[in-house]
């Protein structure tokens, strides 16, 4: 990072060097009489630039924790990785972890501190929120009544109620509610009219005690002791009459039986989201004015200035709220002197040193305090202002000039926690599917009738369609575009007349002699009369042994 301010001077870029930083770098713990409970969790995320360009990928290393306390990062490898931390043991003194960032292969060390905010004896923590309207209405719902937060002289905000009997206002909580434990509610309150009933319960579910109001302020006490844990729920205050407006503030619910001093919810002490340094860009212009801004074309680079002008350089702080500002500095190049039988050589810029100071302290600081280093400081809840001055030195060496030490940057405190939002709307899925079927002689034309069995395809009726009835579970049903899944495939042509058969060959043996004979009436189931008087047929005799050993083709 190379923040500069109004009061500087910049001659050299050096803002291609690596930062690394957390969006948060300190938590406190809100605890009990022993210290922070097991499961109490923080978070926060890691973001690192190359000069004032944020880099794409940041990885976050082995993180060493302190006893008591576990880290698991999210999105490692990101612009942002989170980091959560989450105690695995009861927390009762500060300490700290050790976050490696890792940035091109360069590995920063950043601290994160842990503190606990232990409750002393005497002392419950407030489970309301806005629990004195400092915040208007927020989190309280005025059910069949209504409701305004006013100015109070005595206690700076009120909440007026005009009641409806057998109606109620209440605050939202969570995780606040616990089986069979009992809790003091305790609130200031008046009533216009003596005796309005006015009865604190947890959800209408287990009541405490239903008081009258009187006509002036007063804290009342009673004591609700739960019968179930839940994660929500309200601390509820119903109405049994409505003979009056009333007025109330300062309601607190705390565990045990016995009501402490007014306190504000945990939620309630955070502070606003700081405002933050997120970039800076600067350029450069040379001027024959020292006065007026050049309104010319600004470089990135520094432009030659010639003996007599002027070097204008411009800063444009980019802030964590998506505004800007722009600063201006303005130094002169010196003109040659006059030639001199013995002048000396002149001297030009040599260097310019930045230095970085983290402290506490929003004035004050000077050159002389100690702790000033030339790398970047990181600031914190503890050093949240970041100071910077420039040492201007010619090229032998010698001191130009010493920028008064300016702040620069500030910590931005952690912003408070926002609303849970609401439940999702119910998934839809699919419930059944039914398929109908039906043919036809065109493939373009829908059919009107269809089946949900598959009819028979025919020559005619050769295109069979198909579409789906889809019931999904919220009992809506869409039909499914209606298409040709199959067509009929008719009769092929009478093929070619097959080549002439031939017929048997036989091997006739006869005394001394085997004798050929082929003949054309040999064909397949073909029957031959034999002569009785002549005995012969075809060559053969009766009597003759013959083998085929040739074979016949069925025409």
């Amino acid at each position: 990072m190379a923040a500069k301010a109004s009061c500087q001077v910049t001659i050299a870029d050096i803002t291609d060097a690596y930062s690394a930083v957390l969006t948060s770098e300190t938590y406190t713990f809100m605890g009990n009489t022993s210290g922070a409970p097991i499961g109490s969790a923080c978070t926060t995320q890691a973001m690192a630039y190359q000069g004032n360009i944020r880099c794409s990928k940041v990885i976050i290393g082995t993180i060493s924790c302190p006893t008591g306390i576990s880290a698991s990062v999210s999105n490692n490898g990101t612009a942002s990785p989170t980091i959560t931390f989450k105690t695995t043991a009861v927390i009762a003194v500060a300490c700290e972890a050790s976050i490696p960032v890792i940035i091109d292969g360069i590995t920063i060390y950043k601290k994160f501190s842990f503190a606990v905010a232990n409750q002393g004896a005497g002392f419950g923590w407030n489970l309301v929120r806005n629990s004195n309207l400092s915040d208007g209405t927020k989190y309280i719902v005025a059910e069949g009544a209504t409701m305004n937060v006013v100015d109070d002289s005595v206690y700076g905000k009120a909440l007026t109620v005009t009641p409806v009997s057998g109606k109620r206002i209440y605050w939202n909580v969570e995780k606040v509610w616990g089986a069979n434990t009992t809790y003091t509610v305790s609130f200031i309150a008046k009533a216009s009219v003596a005796g309005q009933k006015i009865q604190p319960s947890r959800s209408l579910a287990d009541y405490g005690e239903d008081i009258s109001l009187s006509t002036v302020y007063k804290q009342y006490t009673t004591q609700i002791v739960s019968t179930a844990t839940v994660d929500g729920g309200t601390l509820s205050f119903s109405f049994s009459n409505a003979s009056g407006d009333i007025a109330i503030t300062n309601v607190k619910l705390e565990k045990g039986t016995k009501a402490t001093e007014w306190t504000p919810h945990p939620d309630d002490l955070i502070g606003d989201t700081g405002k933050g340094i997120k970039s800076t860009a600067i350029t450069y212009q040379a001027s024959t004015s020292g006065t007026t801004v050049p309104t010319g074309t600004w470089s990135g680079s520094i432009p030659t200035v010639s003996a007599g002008q002027y070097l204008w350089v411009r800063t444009i702080f980019s802030y964590s709220d998506n505004t800007t500002s722009t600063i201006y500095s303005v130094s002169r190049m010196g003109a040659n002197g006059t030639n001199g039988t013995d002048g000396s050589n002149g001297k030009s810029i040599g260097s310019v040193v930045n230095y970085y100071l983290a402290t506490a302290s929003s004035s004050g600081v000077t050159t002389a305090t100690s702790g000033w280093t030339t790398a970047v400081q990181s600031v914190s809840a503890a050093k949240k202002y970041l100071w910077n001055y420039e040492v201007v030195k010619y090229s032998d060496g010698t001191v130009a000039s010493t920028t008064a030490p300016c702040i620069i940057g500030s910590y931005g405190d952690r912003g408070s926690k926002g609303d849970k939002g609401d439940t999702g709307s119910t998934g839809n899925g699919i419930k059944g599917i039914v398929e109908h079927y039906a043919v036809s002689s065109s493939n373009s034309t829908v059919p009107t009738s269809w089946s949900s069995t598959v009819p028979t395809m025919t020559e005619s009726n050769k295109y069979l369609w198909n579409y789906e009835i889809i019931t999904y579970t919220n009992g809506t049903m869409v039909d499914t575009t209606k298409r040709v899944i199959g067509v009929y495939g008719n009769k092929g042509a009478t093929g070619a007349t097959g080549s002439q058969g031939y017929s048997l060959v036989a091997n006739v043996v006869r005394d001394a002699f085997t004798e050929s004979q082929w003949t054309r009436y040999g064909t397949i189931n073909r029957e031959e009369t034999w002569s009785s008087t002549s005995g012969i047929r075809n060559g053969c005799r009766i009597g003759d042994m013959f083998a085929i050993v040739g074979t016949a083709t069925d025409t």
